[in-house]
C-alpha cells in the first residue's frame, strides 16, 4: 500500500477498520502524518472517518490522542506494578 502512496499513485487509502491498518497507534499516528504529508487521504469505512473532510480530520486526531492516552497510561500501570513486585525466594 505505501509503495502506492509514496509516489501518489493514489489520492485516497480506505479501510474497513483501523485496526487492520496499522500495528498500533503510533504506527498508525506516523503513517496518517505521512499520508497527509504526501497529500493523501484515509477513509475508514467502520468508524465513518474520514480524513478528507475537517470533522474526519478531527475524529481522528481525537481518537489517536486517546489511543495514545490510553497506551502511556498502561505502561505507566504496568511500571508501577512492577516496581512493587517483590522478588522471588529461592
Amino acid at each position: 500500500m505505501l509503495a502506492a502512496v509514496r509516489p501518489r499513485k493514489v489520492d485516497v487509502v480506505a479501510c474497513v477498520k483501523l485496526d487492520r491498518l496499522a500495528r498500533s497507534g503510533h504506527h498508525l499516528v506516523a503513517m496518517v502524518r505521512e499520508f497527509e504529508a504526501l497529500g493523501v487521504d484515509l477513509v475508514v469505512l467502520d468508524q465513518a472517518i474520514d480524513t478528507t473532510t475537517p470533522s474526519g480530520r478531527l475524529l481522528f486526531h481525537v481518537l489517536a490522542s486517546v489511543a495514545e492516552f490510553r497506551r502511556r497510561r498502561r505502561r505507566r500501570t504496568r511500571r508501577r506494578r512492577a516496581s512493587t513486585c517483590r522478588p522471588r525466594r529461592q
